[in-house]
């Protein structure tokens, strides 16, 4: 090291999803942004897609043995074991690398509180990233009681999350910011008639995402808007049971008669394109702690009907930059598309509105600056 050259603080981010998430990808926005005052690393489970992902984006990736707990009673009875064994190896790499600070990119996610009642010293930051209601209310307080105890600071990414977790004073809520492709986008530009004549649906196939709402709302307007398509982009993060949907989806859609006006589209990993040759974007989750395709689909200048699903209500304002619909809803869905669909100008007028509100509420410097504010008051540092 140069004499007076300042070393970066080494960050170790824990993020055990299986395939590219939202959450991953805000982690990755943040931490690319980030990365001129520290040093990253990401803790990942052994052999997934999202090894390469985050590779591809510069970032050092060490696989690990995460376990989960899921319905299996099998799950639950290897659970504290590997929690402990896995304590012991974080523990190793935190000495060996030597990390600074501790990301878990989720809140069900006890690693770093075992680390720290095993005698670890490293703080650490804890993201929540979903709804708390998805899950038995004990299992909750018992995650959130861990992470109150240990960590420096948990980051709600929406007031919906927040909400419903017990009032601390080590609780606060950042957004997630725009991702940097999507801050340099510029406005589209105004057109007599819309951009394409295709619905996109970007999400990963897992049951209460809202896909199959999507299709039998679709298939109320298809005989009306023959030309109109619907597209689906995502992948099955490589379960039966995701693929298992998948399947089912597509044989809804030929019972439906509409499977000609339905397209099947896989995992990207450059969204950009995919909404900029759409007119309009939907979402239709049961559960939504934040949403990053609201988020990017409005960053990019297109108008989205999702479900008022949490944190879709504090992204969108009803009518203005986009429409929100009570979940589960399909007259309602039904209703939106074709309100878009047959008004070209309220369809352009909805995604302009968007494309200025996002950058005002949830620009990159913004979250930048918070996360940078926690990341060093858990180092100590202010």
């Amino acid at each position: 090291m140069k004499v007076g050259e300042i070393t970066k603080k080494r960050i170790l981010v824990l993020e055990n999803a299986v395939d590219v998430t939202g959450g991953l990808k805000s982690i990755l926005s943040s931490s690319i942004a980030l990365s001129n005052h520290f040093e990253f690393i990401f803790l990942l489970p052994t052999n997934t897609q999202c090894a390469a992902y985050v590779r591809n984006r510069g970032f050092l990736v060490v696989e690990f043995p995460f376990k989960e707990i899921n319905r299996t009673i099998f799950s639950w009875i290897i659970y504290l074991p590997s929690l402990l064994i896995n304590t012991f190896k974080l523990k190793k790499l935190v000495r060996e690398r030597k990390i600074d600070l501790l990301i878990a990119n989720d809140f069900y996610n006890l690693l770093p509180s075992a680390f720290h009642f095993l005698g670890g010293k490293i703080p650490y930051v804890c993201f929540v990233r979903f709804l708390p209601n998805r899950f038995p209310r004990l299992l909750v307080s018992a995650w959130q009681n861990c992470h109150i105890r240990f960590a420096s600071t948990l980051i709600a990414v929406s007031n919906s999350v927040k909400n419903q977790l017990i009032v601390n004073e080590k609780l606060e809520v950042i957004y997630d910011g725009l991702p940097e492709n999507f801050n340099v986008m510029s406005l589209p530009i105004p057109k007599a008639t819309l951009p394409s004549n295709t619905l996109l649906y970007l999400s990963n196939y897992i049951e209460g995402k809202g896909q199959d709402l999507a299709l039998k709302s679709f298939a109320g307007l298809a005989c009306k808007y023959p030309l109109w398509k619907l597209r689906f982009v995502g992948g099955d993060m490589g379960t039966i049971k995701n693929k298992v949907y998948k399947e089912s989806l597509m044989k809804s859609a030929i019972e439906m008669k509409i499977q000609e006006q339905v397209e099947w589209g896989a995992f990207a990993e450059e969204v950009i394109q995919e909404y900029k040759a759409a007119a309009i974007v939907l979402n239709f989750s049961n559960s939504e702690s934040f949403s990053l395709t609201c988020l990017e689909a409005m960053a990019a200048g297109r108008p989205v009907i999702s479900t008022n699903s949490g944190g879709p209500s504090e992204i969108i304002v009803d009518r203005e930059s986009g429409i929100l619909v009570p979940v589960g809803d399909i007259p309602a869905m039904t209703s939106a598309m074709d309100y878009l669909m047959g008004d070209p100008d309220s369809c352009e007028k909805i995604g302009i509105a968007a494309f200025h509100h996002v950058r005002k509420k949830f620009s990159q410097e913004n979250t930048i600056a918070k996360l940078q504010e926690a990341y060093l008051k858990a180092l100590a540092i202010v």
